[in-house]
């Protein structure tokens, strides 16, 4: 299986891959209303359905662009 082209929806840190600096983020925005850098869902909060969206794609390798 080729590897995707584009950066997973849930790469916090703009390294091209999710991965623990993602999982740090996350857990600082986490159950905010104010702080959104984490919202994957678009939803205005950061909660477990933005952790599912970053569990789905973990660790999954990309190209480099």
């Amino acid at each position: 299986m080729r590897p995707p082209l584009t950066k997973p929806v849930a790469d916090l840190s703009g390294n091209c891959v999710v991965d623990y600096v993602d999982v740090e983020i996350m857990a600082s925005d986490w159950l905010c209303n104010d702080a959104l850098a984490a919202d994957l869902n678009a939803d205005n909060r950061v909660n477990l359905k933005d952790y599912a969206i970053l569990v789905d794609v973990w660790l999954e390798q990309i190209l480099w662009p």
